[in-house]
């Protein structure tokens, strides 16, 4: 499953180069997410880039924060949705946080979650990083470390994916 993750701004021209057969599109609640092809299988998501969970009703209020029903969402649409040699395009705000997570997670089902890090780290470290990043000066992905704990929790993990990612992308 090739992997290509991009920021809004730039999503639909990515999506028409790299033609994917399916997209997590991950936008912050009160936007609209883009409309693609038809014939392209698409996964809307709103929720904000918050890496903690809520502490208060305050947080509750001010954001709409990653869940475990999302997560397991993003798991199902790589898992049942794509196939193993479909092209995936995960875009979310600035192609950093929410849409690298959303690719490990999605890539997990067909690769292993091992195997879905280092996929996702290899567009940072050989610096083949989408051009939408090159243009805004990124060669590098941060996962939203919420939804990777929950995604751990999910495959029953013990801690081990958060581990791979946190020191992978050196958080």
């Amino acid at each position: 499953m090739p992997i290509y993750v991009s920021p809004l701004n730039l999503v639909k021209q990515e999506a028409q180069r790299f033609q994917p057969h399916g997209i997590i599109s991950i936008v912050d609640p009160g936007l609209d997410n883009p409309i693609f092809d038809p014939s392209v299988k698409v996964l809307n998501l709103k929720f904000h880039d918050v890496c903690f969970e809520p502490r208060s009703i305050y947080d509750k209020e001010r954001y709409v924060h990653p869940t475990r029903e999302i997560v397991e969402e993003i798991f199902n649409f790589g898992a049942v949705t794509m196939k193993k040699e479909e092209k995936l395009l995960t875009h979310c705000f600035a192609g950093v946080s929410r849409s690298s997570a959303a690719a490990i997670i999605a890539l997990s089902p067909h690769y292993g979650w091992k195997e879905a890090v280092r996929m996702v780290a290899e567009l940072k470290v050989n610096h083949t990083a989408p051009e939408p990043h090159t243009e805004i000066g990124s060669f590098w992905f941060m996962p939203n470390n919420l939804m990777i704990d929950y995604a751990d929790d999910f495959l029953c993990l013990n801690g081990e994916l958060r581990k791979l990612v946190a020191t992978t992308f050196s958080y």
